[in-house]
């Protein structure tokens, strides 16, 4: 055998192993998601294409859309973005839009059809930014606890991800423009490709980084307690927000303090009412940051031993 033979020969096999423990990996892969399917995951899933099928179950859909809304043609708006960013010599530019498309679903007829709309040329329906920084101040712009062992201004660009942040802006500036249109043209349902969570993700800054503690507002200077009150919004009692996690704990003390300012709060009852455990640092938190003074003008009372039970 040649040496070029022997030399080929031995990247075909290098090649050939290379395939196989490729498909292995994807292979254990599929198999382990096939798993976890089977036994956890599919608790998680709620198959409404049998429902569908069903013409019984999208007459009472129907009939219930009805008495909700009061029409059988739903208009909607599906809302999604784009972003990108250019790199120049001395700065760089960050671009996000979001575009509305416009659509109804007829229930009048017993095939529930979907359709596009054309908007008018006088409706605008985009919405557009464009973010010039130059690299001298795209520190300020980014985020503070960042990589500190950045090479170069690409890299920074890359980690800052400014031009995601900007369509998500875009997004949400374009769904909430359109809830507030005229009666005759905002719609029954809004679509958009992201979530509450990934968008406070994207935007989640912490307490001691709001720097706002201090800004007049209302005749007064904002304090700590009302930014840990705003940051534990949203409440929701029927959806059950904050949730009872350990890691919410104390916007749920906050969440209870809020329902009913006036009353004596009894911690140890709302333990017992949600089958959790407060421990005593969430009740100091909730007293030392000035939350309960803020909130309550009553005695928060714990039933629990070595907290404090009076708000002085």
């Amino acid at each position: 055998m040649s040496k070029v033979s022997e030399i080929s020969h031995q990247y075909k096999t290098s090649l050939t192993a290379s395939q196989q423990a490729y498909e292995d990996m994807y292979r254990r892969r599929a198999e382990a998601t096939q798993e976890f399917y089977e036994e956890f995951f599919h608790q998680l899933i709620c198959p409404m294409g049998d429902r569908f099928k069903n013409q019984r179950f999208r007459a009472r859909l129907q009939e219930l859309i009805e008495r909700q809304v009061g029409t059988r043609t739903l208009n909607f708006i599906a809302i999604d973005g784009t972003c990108r960013r250019w790199t120049y010599s001395d700065f760089v530019t960050f671009f996000g839009g979001a575009y509305g498309a416009r659509g109804s679903i007829d229930l009048d007829s017993g095939a529930h059809t979907i359709k596009y709309n054309r908007w008018s040329l006088d409706q605008d329906v985009s919405m557009v930014a464009w973010v010039p920084i130059p690299f001298a101040r795209l520190e300020e712009v980014s985020r503070p606890n960042g990589e500190q062992f950045l090479v170069t201004e690409e890299e920074r660009v890359n980690l800052s991800s400014i031009h995601v942040q900007v369509m998500q802006l875009a997004e949400i500036f374009l769904a909430y423009n359109t809830i507030i249109a005229s009666r005759l043209e905002s719609p029954n349902i809004l679509l958009m490709d992201l979530s509450p969570s990934s968008v406070l993700a994207s935007v989640a800054q912490s307490q001691t980084n709001i720097g706002l503690v201090g800004y007049p507002y209302d005749r007064r200077s904002l304090t700590s307690a009302d930014i840990t009150v705003a940051i534990a919004h949203p409440f929701s009692k029927d959806f059950q927000i904050p949730s009872p996690k350990k890691m919410d704990l104390y916007r749920l003390l906050i969440s209870e303090l809020k329902r009913d300012p006036q009353n004596s709060l009894m911690i140890s009852e709302v333990a017992e009412r949600l089958g959790i455990q407060i421990s005593p640092n969430e009740i100091n938190f909730s007293i030392s940051s000035g939350v309960a003074i803020k909130l309550s003008n009553s005695l928060l009372e714990t039933g629990i031993e070595d907290v404090p039970t009076k708000i002085d």
